[in-house]
C-alpha cells in the first residue's frame, strides 16, 4: 500500500497538507511545520519515503485501545526510519498544539494563512483511514508513506504558474467529476491542459479555470 502527504500550505507554526491512499484522496492532514533546524516538538519530518508499521506500546496505544476498542484498534500507525525523528504517529487532533510533529488526519480544513491552521472531524477521519491502513498491515504486507512538499508531485518546491483566487476552490477527478478536495486562496498550482474552461493541476485533478489568475 502507497500513501502519500502532499504539503499544501505551510505557514506559521503548521503545515496542511493532504494524504492519498493508492492514489485516492481520503483525507487532510495537520502537522508542525518543517523547519531547516528542528526544534524538539515542534517540527514535521522532512519530504521522504518511509515505512508505516504497527506500534503497540506507549500511552497513546493504550489511550485508543481504551477509546476504540481491541477489535478496532491493533497499534498505533508508526512512521519509521525518518532520520532524527522518532515516535511519528498517525492520530487524530485538530491544531498543532495536538501533535509533536507527528501526522494528524481530519475530513475539514481551514486555511492557515492568516490564523492558526485546524482540521475538524478528525476522529471521523481517522477510523474511516484507520483500518484500511492496519488491515493491509495485520496481513503483514507492507505500507509506505511518502511525504512531498508541493502540489506537482515532487520532493522540490512546485513550478507554480498560477495562483487560486477564490477562497476556497474544489479539485475534481475529472472536469464537473467527484470532488477530491480543497485548495485555499494564494496556493500555487502547476496547470498542465485545459479544457472548456477547466484546467487540470498537478496532483492529478481538476479545477475550474475561472478561479486561477
Amino acid at each position: 500500500m502507497e500513501l502519500q502527504v502532499i504539503r499544501y500550505s505551510t505557514v506559521g507554526e503548521s503545515a496542511l497538507g493532504m494524504l492519498f491512499i493508492n492514489g485516492t484522496f481520503a483525507c487532510y492532514t495537520l502537522e508542525d511545520r518543517p523547519r531547516e533546524a528542528k526544534v524538539n516538538g515542534k517540527t514535521g519530518i522532512p519530504a521522504g519515503r518511509y515505512r508505516v508499521e504497527l506500534y503497540t506500546q506507549g500511552r497513546l496505544h493504550a489511550k485508543y485501545l481504551e477509546r476504540y476498542g481491541p477489535d478496532f484498534h491493533k497499534g498505533m500507525l508508526h512512521i519509521v526510519g525518518v532520520p532524527g525523528f522518532e515516535g511519528i504517529l498517525i492520530h487524530t487532533g485538530n491544531t498543532d498544539d495536538d501533535t509533536d510533529g507527528c501526522l494528524l488526519v481530519g475530513d475539514t480544513s481551514q486555511v492557515n494563512i492568516n490564523r492558526d491552521g485546524f482540521i475538524g472531524e478528525s476522529r471521523k477521519a481517522y477510523q474511516r483511514i484507520y483500518p484500511m491502513i492496519a488491515n493491509v498491515l495485520e496481513l503483514g504486507e507492507a505500507v509506505w508513506i511518502t511525504y512531498r512538499d508541493s502540489l506537482n508531485g515532487k520532493s522540490e518546491p512546485a513550478e507554480a504558474d498560477q495562483l487560486v483566487v477564490a477562497d476556497q476552490l474544489n479539485f475534481r477527478a475529472s472536469p464537473g467529476g467527484n470532488r477530491m478536495g480543497v485548495l485555499f486562496e494564494n496556493t500555487g498550482v502547476e496547470t498542465i491542459e485545459q479544457r472548456d474552461g477547466w484546467s487540470r493541476i498537478y496532483v492529478e485533478g481538476w479545477v475550474s479555470g475561472k478561479y486561477l489568475g
